[in-house]
């Protein structure tokens, strides 16, 4: 108890330095916890400053390039409208009319003086001048302009579209405006302004076009549209106009109009400037400021705004003219104030991961410092209880002694109680089927009951004892649930029928198929309660029902239940009866017997596999006996598939019972029948004929035997008598076979019957006889009352593959018993070498046997010549899907259950072994194939071969079964497959193949033992433990004791080889024959080329049994066909053969 004692000061006082550092600096922690907060805060700030100004940068280029195609469409249409005014002037200043006009005036004619109106009136009466005002009139409607005047190199106006009407422009002087002094001294320019009208007072704009004549200016034309009627250019509110002074003479949005950009000439004119060109003394500059936090020289605080404004020029300078678009932009103010948002969050949920850390790493010092207190509480508690367990420590030794010598007596007591027992019970079974009288029956019959109940009252003292001294152990292994259920209801079907009591076994369709626990337990549990339920019932039924009430990933808690319709009992009596010793009361003990430790032990069974039991009972209506089991899932079994055929077939379920009816009738759905019940003969029978009449008859009808009047088999005579047109299927439910059945049957038209309680399986393999005969033949329990098939299986050969004494012994009893002559073969390898030695009827092959196990032996058999026809039938421990199909795959003909049944046995028989006719035909054509003198050869060697070392031939030629041909060929297969066994073993092992190797050391144990090398054998079987071990990691990666294992069997194994082999040709060699008959060797030769060219495996048989003869014929040839034969390479032999003629 050192151990246990053992302390640690030294991290007690580690734990002490650090809290004293902790106190010293109490104020570090804080500290530390703020200044991070701090830092991840400006962290926090210039993550949010950038992406905010990338957010804005984006948004930016965004709007930018759409206000710039907004503005380039206005652009465009102004553009085209000063196009059009300035075509409109070109066209008008080189019309000869308009030449004409001015041409009394003249290059150098002055000013007119005098007033407006007088020179109004002047030149608007003027013929000439009128009819030119006239023609500029045209001009205007046609072209929509507002109006177009002519003015003379003065600069006078002297003909207009306006003439005669108020605000003509005629007579007015225009030589101060832009328009005209601009295209003075250049024939080509046009004039472009801006202006407000002297006279109309409307803003405008004004296009002009010099008129040259003779090379000397006379004048121009001038154009002039509203600029108001323009304004569709201007809709957009973000849009303003500014002429070449810089002023913006149109917008939407009235508080910029009159103001001049910034940089730009107009707020230096003169206000008599200002006034003459605009009407207008009054200019603010507009207030344009660059928005400073993004340096973008495009976006612009307006007048103060609180919003940025995207400023765009659109570049119409050089018409004297420009359109600028000023367009809005909250979400660049909008992402400014986003941006205190995003530092804020993520400050805050940066400084919440801090203080959650922070907290965390505080929690975590305070779990080391409590575990600190915790760890040297429980070294203390340690040392407190070591001493403890050392005192506890004697009593524990003092009681297992005692226990020990209680199992040692109990194990002793129970072999001499039940050996004895067992051998009464099996000489009394073996002496009733002697020949005996009827009163010697009934007395060992008697002997046989008694001793059986002997033997279960032991049985529960023993169970008792070992459950009381802590001895039974409850197994965990996978089992078949409804393998259980089926032994009860062998065990008490027929007890219940005989007493008059209908057996009903229910199983949840929620159960699993496959559970993991003790099977043996829950079965004498169950034999148990069924046993007192039989007991204490006299009339009516006994149930047995499973269902699951938990289920989780670990397993299921499993509910059974027994049912009777007994005498019952009170309350009273119910909450002792789980007692030691209890039972109802004095009466029940002499009435019924018993020792009163069933329940008793079904109780601890019970809690031993994590349950419990129960019952529920009144007085005279039964008894309710239940108990739970936890138990594990097991693999996934496959189901039983109903044939596609099968669904929607109608059956008909006649049962007095209710309860047995309604659970066979929940059978059959599940399987995808439509089902019907009827709880009488006569309503059967109505219901037959209904159905027949409307066209819907039944296909299948169970009848239950034992009903009031008429009983099952009468109901059947009276169905086969309806003369319904599509007659049903009639099957009996028994519980008991009558006496007479084998007469019966026929003469009632009852295809089959069923035992009671109906079990699924046996329900299932009846469906299949029934309703799918082709599927399954031969399989019918008639055959239990009927002769089987006509076909006599007398005489056919079978070789029975098995390796076990036990099933050799019973399968052979029964083979011999259907008249077939049978031959044993211990393995696989055996089997492989005899089916090659002689022809069978059938094979019935083990699947699990040493050397060459079922499905490998019958793979090679299967490749052999000759032998694809060949009926193999597997015998099987478990026959389900699963097995049938890799039976199938393996080239197996069919399977057949472990524990053999004689009956199905017998069908597997008729329906795979060719009638007995069949048979003597093959048999006569086989003897009319083979040469006359083919039967005088020379004769079987009966002796062994010459005494070699090592090999107990006498042994292996009894395993041979005493045949000395097959001997040979097992000795020449050693000889050819085990000579590089070794080095076979010694590859694999150097590729880390260690599942090769191992099993080729157990072929060669397996093999040596065959042929009587029982020392190799042993050497062989050290070598497979070794390997074995090394492929489990038993031993270290060099492989330690196996080079010197190899070593040793090395030599032995070729010295064997070495000697077999001299030995079986030194007995080869002494066959041959004195003189050579020439006529018989001919004869022997044309029957084995005939057999070579045809594949046919007999040939093989044919060659060793003229050896010597074929030896002398072929001389050195010999060596080649023996081997090309012994590997059935027939092509090559017959090559060989053909070249010796």
């Amino acid at each position: 108890m050192v151990t246990v004692l053992r302390a640690q000061p030294p991290m007690r006082k580690q734990t002490h330095l650090l809290d004293r550092l902790s106190q010293r600096n109490r104020w570090l922690w804080p500290g530390l916890v703020l200044g991070v907060m701090l830092l991840w805060s400006g962290f926090s700030w210039l993550i949010a400053q950038r992406y905010t100004a990338q957010m804005q940068q984006q948004s930016y280029q965004h709007q930018k390039h759409l206000a710039q195609q907004q503005l380039e469409v206005l652009n465009g249409s102004l553009h085209d409208v000063l196009t059009t005014l300035g075509g409109v002037t070109r066209i008008l200043a080189r019309e000869a009319q308009i030449e004409r006009g001015l041409l009394p005036f003249g290059p150098k004619v002055a000013a007119a003086t005098g007033t407006l109106a007088a020179k109004r009136l002047h030149w608007e009466q003027a013929p000439e001048l009128g009819r030119l005002s006239r023609y500029l009139g045209r001009y205007t409607e046609a072209l929509q302009i507002d109006a177009i005047w002519l003015l003379n190199a003065a600069g006078d106006c002297i003909a207009s579209s306006n003439a005669g009407q108020a605000g003509s422009f005629v007579g007015g002087n225009y030589s101060d405006r832009h328009y005209f002094r601009d295209i003075q001294g250049n024939e080509s320019r046009l004039g472009q302004q801006y202006a407000v009208g002297r006279i109309s007072r409307v803003p405008g704009l004004y296009v002009s076009h010099p008129v040259i004549v003779n090379g000397q200016f006379v004048g121009a034309v001038v154009t002039k549209t509203d600029i108001v009627a323009r304004s569709r250019w201007t809709r957009n509110e973000n849009v303003f106009v500014a002429d070449a002074n810089g002023a913006i003479v149109l917008a939407q949005d009235k508080s910029l109009e009159f103001r001049f950009l910034p940089d730009r000439l107009g707020p230096s004119l003169a206000q008599p400037a200002l006034a003459l060109e605009y009407r207008n003394t009054r200019f603010e500059p507009l207030d344009i400021a660059p928005w400073g936090e993004l340096g973008l020289s495009d976006l612009v605080r307006l007048d103060q705004r609180s919003t940025p404004f995207l400023l765009l020029d659109g570049n119409r300078r050089s018409d004297s003219f420009s359109i600028h678009l000023l367009h809005p932009m909250p979400e660049i103010r909008q992402l400014e104030s986003q941006r205190y948002a995003l530092f804020t969050l993520l400050a805050m949920i940066g400084d919440l991961l801090i203080l959650a850390l922070a907290a965390l790493t505080l929690y975590l010092r305070s779990l080391v410092r409590k575990r600190e207190a915790a760890l040297q509480a429980k070294q203390e508690l340690e040392a407190l209880v070591g001493r403890r367990t050392a005192e506890l420590q004697v009593a524990k030794e003092a009681a297992e002694q005692s226990s020990r010598a209680k199992a040692t007596f109990l194990a002793n007591m129970s072999h001499e109680i039940r050996t004895p027992l067992n051998a009464i019970n099996g000489m009394t079974l073996l002496t009733l089927k002697t020949g005996l009288s009827p009163r010697q029956q009934d007395y060992l019959r008697k002997i046989q009951a008694s001793s059986q109940h002997l033997l279960g009252v032991i049985n529960d003292i023993l169970d008792f004892s070992k459950i009381e001294s802590g001895h039974l152990g409850i197994e965990q292994t996978e089992f078949e649930l409804d393998a259980v259920l089926d032994h009860i209801a062998d065990l008490f079907g027929e007890r219940a029928a005989a007493k008059g009591l209908e057996l009903l076994i229910e199983v949840a369709e929620e159960v699993p198929r496959y559970l993991t626990g003790d099977p043996l337990r829950i079965e004498q549990v169950l034999i148990n309660y069924t046993n007192n339920a039989l007991k204490f019932t006299e009339r009516g039924q006994i149930g047995i029902r499973v269902c699951v009430i938990e289920r989780d990933d670990a397993g299921l808690l499993l509910h059974i239940a027994v049912r009777d319709s007994g005498i019952g009992l009170d309350e009273a009596l119910s909450g002792k009866l789980f007692q030691s010793f209890q039972q109802a009361d004095a009466s029940t003990t002499r009435q019924y017997g018993g020792t009163g430790l069933g329940l008793a032990i079904s109780k601890r069974l019970a809690e031993l596999m994590g349950g419990e039991v129960g019952v529920a009972s009144r007085p005279g209506q039964g008894a309710t006996f239940w108990f739970t089991a936890r138990l594990g899932i097991g693999q996934a079994a496959p189901a039983l598939q109903a044939a596609p055929d099968w669904q929607g077939l109608r059956v008909l379920v006649v049962d007095d019972q209710e309860t047995a009816g309604q659970l066979l009738a929940a059978l059959l759905q599940r399987l995808g029948f439509e089902v019907s019940q009827q709880r009488s003969g006569s309503a059967a029978l109505a219901a037959l004929q209904d159905a027949d009449q409307q066209g819907q008859p039944y296909r299948l009808v169970l009848l239950d035997w034992q009903m009031p009047e008429p009983d099952g088999i009468e109901t059947a005579r009276r169905i086969a008598a309806l003369g319904l047109r599509q007659r049903p299927d009639c099957v009996l439910l028994s519980g008991q076979l009558p006496d007479d059945w084998a007469e019966i049957a026929p003469a009632a038209g009852l295809m089959d019957r069923l035992d009671k309680p109906v079990r699924p399986k046996a329900l299932f393999e009846l469906l299949q006889r029934v309703l799918s005969p082709a599927d399954h033949p031969h399989q019918t329990h008639m055959a239990d009352a009927v002769e089987p098939d006509s076909r006599s299986l007398a005489g056919a050969r079978a070789l029975l593959v098995e390796d076990n004494p036990l099933n050799q012994e019973v399968a052979m009893a029964f083979l011999h018993e259907s008249g077939l002559e049978v031959e044993l073969a211990t393995d696989g390898a055996m089997a492989l070498a005899m089916v090659q030695q002689q022809r069978y009827d059938i094979v019935l092959m083990d699947m699990q046997m040493p050397v060459l196990d079922g499905l490998m032996a019958t793979r090679a058999i299967r490749q052999l010549p000759g032998l694809a026809d060949l009926p193999i039938v597997a015998m099987t421990a478990n026959a389900m899907t699963g097995d049938r199909e890799t039976c199938l795959e393996a080239g197996m003909n069919d399977h057949i259950a472990k524990p053999i049944d004689p009956g199905l046995l017998q069908a597997k028989l008729l329906q795979w072994v060719r009638p007995e006719r069949e048979r003597m035909t093959a048999a006569r054509q086989a003897e009319k194939g083979e040469p006359a003198a083919a039967s005088a050869g020379p004769a079987e060697p009966a002796g062994p071969l010459s005494m070699i070392e090592g090999l107990d031939q006498a042994l292996g030629l009894a395993q041979a079964g005493a045949r000395p041909a097959l001997y040979r060929s097992l000795l020449q297969q050693f000889v050819t497959d085990q000579a590089d066994a070794i080095a076979r073993i010694k590859e694999a092992m150097e590729a880390s193949r260690w599942e090769e190797a191992t099993r080729a050391a157990h072929t060669l144990k397996g093999v040596s033992a065959q042929v009587g090398a029982l020392a190799l054998r042993e050497q062989a079987a050290r070598l497979e433990q070794a390997l074995q071990a090394h492929a489990s990691g038993a031993q270290n990666e060099t492989g330690e004791g196996l080079p010197a294992l190899l070593a040793a069997i090395s030599e032995p194994l070729a010295q064997l080889v070495q000697a077999i082999s001299d030995g079986l040709a030194q007995q080869r060699q002494a066959q041959i024959e004195p003189a050579f008959d020439l006529e018989r060797w001919n004869a022997v030769r044309a029957r084995l080329l005939a057999l070579l060219e045809a594949d046919d495996a007999s040939g093989v048989q044919l060659f060793e049994d003229n050896e010597a003869l074929a030896r002398a014929a072929l001389g050195p040839r010999f060596a080649a066909v023996a081997e090309a034969m012994r590997h059935f390479e027939f092509q090559q032999a017959l090559q060989v053969l053909r070249q010796a003629d």
